[in-house]
């Protein structure tokens, strides 16, 4: 799960620096608006599930939609629309960017952390639980890796550490 939110942040963050010179395109289309609407739900519901003390069916939710944030991504294609139709890029871009604000702050009750990075990556001080959006034009830091890969041989040694 981590891996495909990662995934997602880092790729439309970097696409953002090299294709807009690090500044959120404006934008918007039909598809993406019908993404941002069941992301947009999910404050209520989300929010109802985490009152209730059902965390992990909470955070299922959430995930599913940070998923359909890939595909859209994937099925916008974005890397080849930037050559054919910046416009149209753009606002994939736009749509993704909002998806991502949104989905850090539905994400922070579980990884407080790596919502912190996407608000600072993204010039946001303070949000709270509710409905977010970063206005076109405004600029976004070069991003960092929200879950760096471990190597092998500091797990190694951690363990070793645990059975002394």
């Amino acid at each position: 799960m981590a891996g495909a939110w990662g995934n997602l942040v880092n790729r439309t963050l970097t696409f953002v620096h090299k294709y807009f010179d690090g500044r959120v395109p404006a934008g918007s289309n039909a598809e993406g608006q019908r993404l941002l609407a069941e992301i947009k739900s999910l404050y209520a519901a989300t929010g109802a599930l985490i009152e209730d003390g059902h965390l992990k069916e909470a955070l299922k939710l959430v995930f599913e939609q940070v998923r359909a944030c890939n595909k859209y991504f994937d099925s916008q294609a974005p890397w080849q629309t930037v050559k054919t139709d910046k416009e149209v890029c753009a606002n994939t871009i736009s749509v993704c960017i909002e998806a991502i604000v949104n989905l850090a702050v539905l994400t922070a009750p579980f990884l407080p952390f790596a919502s912190a990075k996407v608000f600072q990556t993204l010039g946001l001080a303070e949000v709270s639980w509710q409905w977010q959006s970063v206005p076109g034009g405004s600029p976004v830091q070069k991003p960092e890796i929200l879950f760096p890969n471990l190597d092998k041989d500091v797990i190694d040694k951690e363990i070793a550490k645990l059975g002394n």
